[in-house]
């Protein structure tokens, strides 16, 4: 098995302006198995808008490749069969500036998994005295299975 990944991240700093700073961020893996074929590759592309009051925006594309050799079952009745299978996933989520007392953030995914769609929900909010901080995260991911 070989496995290859790389990224490069552009990130300015902007300074006086509504965004204190952004960044984008451009990654690739690839995993060939011991036969010397891909068996999994990621393409992605992701970023973040920062603002003066340090609260941030965040954003990914990206595109994944699986190869399954063989099928096996994610319950009794939903068997994933081999073959070669391409998903897309798109995000969009905010975080609020963390030093603060009280902060929040979510996060929403649309992707593709293994045939058919899955939608992930994200959202936190957090608790910080002093040094100490307390996330209370909660998610769920939805993904109609079809028998």
């Amino acid at each position: 098995m070989k496995s290859y990944a790389t990224n490069a991240t552009y990130n300015p700093f902007i300074g006086d302006s509504f965004f204190r700073s952004y960044s984008v961020t451009a990654s690739a893996s690839l995993i060939n198995g011991q036969d010397n074929r891909k068996q999994s590759s990621d393409l992605g592309l992701n970023g973040n808008f920062r603002f003066r009051t340090n609260d941030r925006i965040t954003w990914s594309v990206g595109r994944n490749f699986e190869r399954l050799e063989e099928s096996f079952f994610l319950r009794r009745d939903v068997e994933l069969l081999p073959g070669d299978y391409v998903s897309n996933a798109a995000s969009v989520g905010f975080r609020t500036d963390n030093s603060k007392f009280f902060s929040a953030n979510g996060n929403l995914q649309f992707s593709e998994f293994f045939g058919g769609d899955r939608t992930t929900y994200r959202v936190g909010i957090g608790l910080r005295t002093g040094n100490l901080t307390c996330p209370l995260p909660m998610a769920r991911s939805t993904q109609p299975l079809s028998e």
